[in-house]
């Protein structure tokens, strides 16, 4: 049997219910812009986005160094973006990566 190293990298926003009631179309509108930006660089990284509800997003990735390099990027890139949204309403990502072998 071959067996395969996946590393899975999981990603959702801190306090993203909070920041839904305090200005839902400024959150969702800003939320639509980020999904785009974190599924277009795991791409660029080779990974795979394979699920997600909500705030929140699974990908798959077969190298965990490229892994790692986009979520670097992903906060690099979101943290550089403005939403026109006030300091207390910012959207933070949290992200999270496991390897393991099947």
């Amino acid at each position: 049997m071959e067996r395969r190293l996946a590393t899975i990298l999981a990603a959702d926003v801190v306090g993203y219910s909070r920041l839904m009631e305090l200005d839902e179309e400024r959150t969702y509108s800003a939320l639509r812009v980020c999904r785009a930006v974190i599924e277009r660089l795991i791409e660029n990284h080779g990974g795979r986005v394979f699920g997600g509800a909500g705030d929140s997003l699974i990908a798959e990735f077969v190298s965990p160094v490229e892994a790692v390099r986009a979520a670097f990027e992903v906060q690099h890139k979101l943290a550089s973006m403005s939403f026109d949204l006030p300091e207390g309403q910012r959207m933070q990502y949290r992200i999270g990566s496991i390897s393991a072998t099947s």
